[in-house]
């Protein structure tokens, strides 16, 4: 019998277990990339789930372009009303609190107004990003995986947000991208290390 190099921490029984295991050529379990499997019924793999959705899940699959560009589409839409609705609550209250300032007082407060109403889309988009779904993308059964296929988190969230200009800046050319990539990623999906698939129901 081999001796425990783990100590009490394993028993001898599950020590004999390990190495028949190992002798067998099964290995241990390690992390591996995300390799959406297509249709499948292993619910394990879809870590972005929410419980009520587990169920109804059938597989995954790498997002086709064109349902990308809906959701692109949608996302824009949503956008322009998150923007709106941020512009108008900053308006009301900024108009009201401006009128009762003295015309003497000082007027940088209204370039940092118009900044942050400016940067609305940008903190949105961020937060879509580092969840790995937009509402266009939860309408359209999409979602953005980091590298073992969780949500892709602050820090990727803001990488990926950043390198959209990049994507977008020549005619659009980082989504095309997609369509020939074997993984469907574009410009700012490699640099952040994102992949969007799409839930098979």
């Amino acid at each position: 019998m081999a001796r425990n190099p783990l100590g009490p921490a394993m028993s001898e029984r599950e020590l004999e277990l390990l190495e028949e295991a190992v002798r067998a050529g099964v290995g241990l379990p390690s992390p591996t990339r995300y390799q959406p499997p297509g249709r499948t019924d292993d619910r394990s793999r879809l870590s972005l789930m929410a419980p009520a959705e587990a169920g109804t899940v059938r597989g995954e699959r790498y997002a086709t372009p064109l349902r990308r560009t809906v959701g692109a589409l949608l996302d824009v839409v949503a956008l322009a009303v998150i923007w709106f609705l941020g512009f108008a609550g900053t308006a009301a209250m900024a108009v009201p609190f401006y009128t009762l300032l003295p015309e003497n007082a000082p007027t940088y407060l209204a370039p940092s107004l118009i900044a942050f109403v400016a940067s609305i889309p940008f903190w949105a988009l961020w937060v879509f990003n580092a969840q790995g779904w937009s509402p266009a993308g939860k309408a359209t059964d999409l979602r953005a995986v980091g590298e073992f296929g969780a949500a892709p988190g602050v820090r990727a969230g803001l990488i990926r947000t950043l390198a959209l200009v990049p994507s977008v800046l020549p005619l659009g050319l980082g989504f095309w991208a997609a369509a020939w990539h074997e993984e469907r990623q574009t410009w700012h999906d490699r640099i952040a290390g994102t992949r969007v698939i799409q839930l098979l129901r």
